[in-house]
């Protein structure tokens, strides 16, 4: 992993939510480690970013390369979930050290807010 990839993703470490969600009932801290309580729920839309991997409920991914321009992050990702797997690229713009915006680029306007979770 080079230096410039690593320290974008340095800043991302950590669980997130969908700012109007609650932290405490989706993730847990176990062992030094972040996971999702219920593993097995498909509603949660929280995230846990660990080194270059980013899962969700309902799968994970692998960052294989990050592009910082103006602001953004764009990540190039290999993805899969039970039944698939596929690349995908999102941009992410931080906007402040525990605030995130997510988009993919079909519809980069369609931002989604995040909030770090504080566990």
């Amino acid at each position: 992993m080079s230096n410039a990839f690593a320290a974008s993703l340095d800043a991302l470490q950590g669980a997130w939510m969908i700012s109007s969600q609650d932290c405490a009932a989706t993730f847990e801290q176990k062992n030094g480690s972040i996971r999702f309580r219920d593993a097995a729920s498909s509603l949660t839309t929280g995230i846990i970013i660990s080194g270059d991997k980013i899962t969700g409920a309902n799968g994970e991914c692998r960052v294989k390369r990050v592009r910082e321009d103006k602001g953004r992050l764009s990540l190039s990702m290999s993805c899969a979930d039970a039944v698939l797997a596929t690349s995908m690229s999102v941009s992410l713009r931080i906007v402040d050290r525990d605030t995130i915006e997510i988009s993919d680029f079909v519809f980069p306007d369609e931002m989604q807010s995040y909030q770090r979770c504080a566990l």
